[in-house]
């Protein structure tokens, strides 16, 4: 009885919090040489990792990831999903995430898109990447810390680490937001 009164509430936020269709969120355009520079350094840092030669760290901004996440083909399952910005330590994001990746009997979540702004924790270990929210605000206002709560749990980048792809996660030692950067450095290094 417990769990379908809670599941009920669950049912209530997603029905209240989210909505039926994804937004347009920001898109970041840089110029064909800018985009050039961006994917020549990327390029060089993953050769590194490949041959594990000494790889300086790979360093972006938010345009330049964003960027990336419109045009890499390994990114393409997070393309509209995400307007990423790096404000000092802090990884900020507006998101139009669809939530039917959270499976879980009982909870109405086909069909519905968790649209809004958030501070997220990023971080790489064990060769897996996490995307966690330590904030999330929908429709202008902060969702209840119990929804929070529920969503801090949801490791956001749970499909990131199946695939073709995911061989790269397992060389790199460490994601850090730093002076509004995303720092990446590779193992060895």
């Amino acid at each position: 009885m417990v769990a379908k009164v809670v599941l009920g509430r669950f049912n209530t936020y997603i029905a209240q919090y989210t909505d039926t269709n994804a937004v347009a969120l920001p898109r970041t355009e840089l110029s064909v040489d800018e985009m050039k520079l961006v994917l020549d350094r990327v390029n060089a840092f993953s050769d590194a990792m490949d041959t594990h030669s000494n790889a300086a760290p790979l360093i972006l901004t938010g345009p330049q990831v964003n960027a990336l996440l419109e045009s890499r083909p390994e990114l393409a399952l997070y393309k509209g999903q995400f307007f990423v910005s790096f404000e000092g330590e802090q990884t900020k994001a507006q998101i139009s995430l669809p939530l039917d990746r959270i499976k879980f009997p009982g909870l109405n979540t086909k069909g519905r898109y968790l649209n809004g702004s958030g501070t997220f924790n990023v971080s790489i270990s064990d060769g897996s990447l996490f995307v966690f929210p330590s904030a999330l605000e929908v429709k202008g206002k902060p969702i209840p810390p119990e929804v929070l709560a529920s969503f801090q749990h949801q490791n956001l980048a749970t499909n990131a680490n199946k695939g073709p792809n995911t061989n790269v996660f397992s060389q790199i030692e460490s994601l850090q937001v730093t002076n509004s950067t995303l720092v990446i450095r590779a193992k060895g290094n």
